[in-house]
């Protein structure tokens, strides 16, 4: 009885496999695309940091630094590897209980409002301002911002109380709507490398060209700033060692594998959108994909592609709270 009993409890755990498409899932996502708007020649106000191919070997260099600290956290995972809570652990050991109160409290007091803020980011991305699909500030006035913002904080609200259905349920609720978001974001991949191939190499030559192209110190400190966070996320999965099979061999395993993974996904989607499109980006890059390989194809694909970056932005939206209270 009590064999079956631990085996059961075994099986409600989280694998090796598991628990790095746990954490890809939580730490990777084609919104991040919506930072080069800024980063790149915005279409709408004609400013920000033309970065143009500078933006791969960036990725390269944050890939460098969170990597570091992602080995240091497979090190440390190997001897705290039972208990819950990741970092405070950590700093505890090494520190006292007084820091690691401290960064325990930081850590479960700034992760609500981190993700609530990423949250409502990614809606007025796509329902406020110029260069959305659905522009809702000339229906709701001044009020827009406020509506969305209620809405994405209910939202948050809602997909907490998936964290009540049991470590099994949240797995399938988890796996589920992965498989949403990475086919709608795979249909995103194949609309890039469509336009890639119908412009030939004009797209990478003007974003390759010095005449377009500028790096100083001004706008290589933004865009690392604004690119690091698409690192981060390994730190917050890496609290569940007791929810984990083997947490000694797999959490320190699984963090190196995700950042792995990360990078490569991050470098081979910013050159496929610095092959497709020529230098100048709207606030929302993944719309205008589908806008520019309309204008070739046919209107269908851009609509086909309203309806695919509103399944992609409500997955990554509930997908997000859901990892992260994991």
């Amino acid at each position: 009885m009590k064999e079956q009993k631990k085996t059961t409890a075994q099986s409600k755990k989280f694998s090796l496999p598991e628990l790095v498409w746990l954490g890809f899932n939580y730490t990777c996502g084609i919104a991040f695309t919506s930072v080069y708007a800024t980063m790149m020649f915005s279409e709408v106000d004609k400013t920000g940091q033309f970065l143009g191919m500078h933006m791969i070997w960036i990725f390269l260099v944050e890939w460098l630094v969170a990597g570091t600290c992602a080995w240091a956290f497979n090190k440390l995972s190997q001897v705290h590897p039972a208990g819950n809570g990741a970092s405070y652990i950590y700093v505890r050991t090494n520190f006292g209980k007084f820091w690691g109160w401290l960064i325990s409290f930081l850590q479960y007091t700034t992760l609500p409002i981190i993700v609530t803020s990423q949250i409502v980011s990614m809606i007025r991305l796509n329902f406020v301002g110029s260069g959305t699909f659905l522009d809702t500030k000339d229906i709701l006035g001044n009020w827009a911002n406020l509506i969305w913002d209620a809405i994405g904080i209910a939202i948050y609200m809602l997909v907490s109380f998936t964290l009540f259905l049991g470590m099994r349920l949240l797995k399938r609720y988890l796996n589920a709507s992965s498989y949403i978001k990475w086919g709608s974001t795979g249909l995103l991949i194949i609309a890039l490398i469509a336009l890639f191939i119908i412009n030939g190499t004009s797209a990478w030559d003007v974003n390759a060209s010095p005449k377009y192209t500028t790096l100083n110190p001004t706008n290589f400190s933004i865009a690392f700033t604004s690119c690091f966070f698409f690192f981060l996320g390994f730190e917050t999965y890496a609290t569940i060692g007791k929810n984990v099979c083997n947490p000694e061999r797999n959490i320190g395993r699984s963090i190196i594998w995700t950042m792995t993974l990360a990078i490569i996904f991050y470098v081979v989607v910013t050159i496929l959108m610095l092959g497709a499109v020529a230098g100048a980006f709207t606030n929302n890059p993944n719309l205008q994909i589908f806008r520019l390989l309309g204008n070739h194809v046919g209107q269908w694909i851009y609509y086909a592609g309203v309806i695919i970056i509103i399944i992609i932005m409500l997955i990554c939206t509930i997908s997000l709270k859901a990892n992260a209270g994991m």
